[in-house]
């Protein structure tokens, strides 16, 4: 009553771990171990068949028990239901001996407990450990792969961690240069507050001192209408006196000496008005030369504006880019080892046909032996 199930399609009998009734501590209580339910219904081998179990009591008794090696775990329960009585998983770290008929599986997860079935014949024995071995082998392969794809994705998400950390340090760099501009914008406001405020009192000091140069030009103007009305006084007399001197090279020499006095009063109003020009076109150079400056300054923190903006604009493009690179490598592999696994299951399945039309064969020509024999 023994047959070996290598067929690797998905059978809908409706049994799973739970229903099988796997106890506590089984390979199912042990997720790091396992691979998904797919991938235990499509890759693992199975077989099914009678076994004689030795009980654990200190009796050696022999009980005739339904054994199934499925999904990665060795079950048995009695014939007449397929309700479990035990299992054990097919972990790497099991140990199988054969001795003719006879086998045991020690199990370390099992609290290293031993567990003895005897077969009917020492092949089928045997059969039954390479199909453990083989389920064990398998167990461990993709457990090996899933611990490689989790050691993977750590590594990307360490390295998205450091990029973000990177970033969120820019980031600050950022804000640190956005306080120190605005401070600097503060203290440049500030000058200019006070510069304002420096000019309103100068010329709040210069009218002052307008009103007080006025009032003394007004008491200025009558001393000097006062001395002009002396002078003319003088001047006329002094007519007086020039009319009644008869020798004409005195009155010559007086008008030369008068003529002298108002060419140099006349140069010294000029070269006091070219001063003046010369300091006001001076000051109107010192403030073009400033307003220069400034719009230096400005253009200058313009250009730096525009290269930090390009400089985040690139670095987040890279970002991006190395983000889509790695989406599409992890999608790669995974379409590989989902092509590896279907290309193994292929290979199964014309195995197993091989074998079924082998038997076929090998029972076709015992029955025409048979024939020859009985006629």
């Amino acid at each position: 009553s023994e047959m070996c199930i290598r067929d690797r399609s998905t059978q809908s009998t409706g049994e799973t771990a739970s229903g099988m009734g796997g106890p506590p501590g089984s390979s199912w209580d042990h997720p790091e171990q396992e691979a998904p339910k797919d991938v235990k219904d499509t890759f693992y081998p199975e077989k099914r068949g009678m076994l004689k179990k030795k009980s654990d009591g200190y009796i050696e008794v022999w009980y005739d028990r339904l054994c199934v090696i499925k999904r990665a775990e060795f079950i048995w329960g009695r014939r007449s239901d397929l309700n479990s009585l035990g299992s054990l998983p097919l972990n790497h770290d099991n140990v199988y001996d054969q001795d003719g008929c006879h086998f045991s599986i020690h199990c370390p997860s099992k609290k290293g407990a031993t567990y003895h079935f005897m077969a009917g014949t020492e092949e089928d024995a045997e059969d039954w450990l390479l199909v453990m071995q083989d389920t064990t082998s398998k167990k461990q392969l993709i457990h090996k792969k899933f611990v490689m794809a989790d050691k993977q994705r750590i590594a990307a998400e360490n390295e998205m961690v450091l990029l973000e950390k990177e970033r969120e340090l820019k980031k600050e760099e950022k804000s640190q240069r956005v306080l120190q501009n605005a401070e600097k914008n503060r203290i440049k406001q500030e000058e200019i507050r006070l510069q304002a405020e420096q000019e309103k009192a100068r010329k709040a000091l210069g009218a002052g001192i307008g009103f007080l140069r006025s009032r003394f030009q007004a008491r200025g103007w009558n001393t000097w209408r006062e001395m002009f009305q002396t002078v003319n006084e003088q001047r006329d007399q002094a007519r007086g006196a020039l009319r009644r001197i008869s020798s004409h090279k005195l009155f010559a020499a007086y008008a030369t000496w008068q003529a002298y006095i108002d060419a140099k009063m006349e140069a010294e109003h000029i070269f006091q008005a070219q001063q003046q020009a010369e300091a006001e076109r001076q000051r109107e150079e010192q403030r073009v030369q400033a307003l220069k400056q400034e719009e230096m300054a400005r253009e200058l923190e313009r250009q730096q504006k525009e290269a930090e903006i390009r400089k985040e604009q690139a670095y987040q493009d890279a970002l991006h880019a190395k983000q889509i690179a790695m989406e599409a490598e992890m999608e790669e592999k995974a379409a590989y080892e989902v092509y590896m696994a279907l290309q193994a299951q292929h290979e199964a399945e014309i195995q197993q046909a091989a074998a079924e039309q082998a038997r076929l064969q090998a029972a076709a020509h015992e029955a025409m032996l048979l024939q020859l024999d009985t006629g």
